[in-house]
């Protein structure tokens, strides 16, 4: 994967997403997602890896991304400029049909990654949102490769269980905290060296701890 061309390629996305260059879901389909999915290491000629309008329960989602054939590991959902809003809802009944372990929403500005499996509304099931208008363009890059890069789908480090997704989750326990660098033992360690319960002694350390919503 090309990091260098990737960023250029959203450079180039976020001016003419600020000129309205792209009227449709159509142009999003095809001048935003298919490219940056080609950058990411997908062979989007590869009509079994990249399966435009994949059929799911009757209907079709835009595009179903396959490293193996039996069954879609990752489902997206494209809609025009500005009009994403309710898209997540259609979106989670394709995943249902299918049983995936991460579907994208997007609509060229935002990505949202979701986990259908997870609790709650939809809402708090998006581990991750991207606005690449508003995100510096290293940050778009470094999560774009995060969640979608073919290699890191392929080693299935970007499913359930696997470190991705843990980052997904801290992503989101982390958006809108402070992060505070703290040199030393946190207080868990403490009590249980006081209760003798840790008797090794501790090595140094800085942790990084959230400090309440921002």
């Amino acid at each position: 994967m090309d990091t260098h061309k990737l960023r250029e390629l959203l450079d180039t996305i976020r001016q003419k997403l600020a000129q309205g260059r792209y009227p449709n879901e159509t142009a999003v389909r095809e001048a935003i997602v298919l490219p940056v999915l080609q950058l990411l290491g997908w062979d989007i000629l590869d009509p079994f890896a990249v399966r435009r309008e994949y059929p799911v329960g009757g209907r079709k989602v835009d595009y179903g991304l396959f490293v193996h054939p039996s069954a879609p590991d990752l489902l997206i959902e494209v809609k025009a400029v500005g009009l994403i809003v309710g898209g997540d809802k259609q979106l989670f009944e394709y995943a249902f049909h299918e049983g995936v372990p991460m579907v994208l929403l997007t609509d060229g500005k935002e990505w949202s990654f979701y986990l259908p499996a997870g609790q709650g509304s939809y809402d708090d099931r998006r581990v991750y949102k991207l606005d690449i208008l508003e995100r510096d363009p290293t940050e778009c890059c470094r999560a774009l490769s995060r969640y979608l890069a073919f290699e890191r789908v392929r080693q299935k480090e970007a499913f359930a269980g696997d470190p991705v997704l843990t980052a997904a989750m801290l992503d989101r326990l982390l958006h809108h905290s402070t992060v505070v660098s703290i040199q030393g033992e946190s207080y868990r360690l403490k009590d249980k060296r006081r209760a003798g319960l840790l008797k090794t002694p501790a090595a140094a350390s800085t942790w990084l701890a959230p400090v309440g919503p921002q």
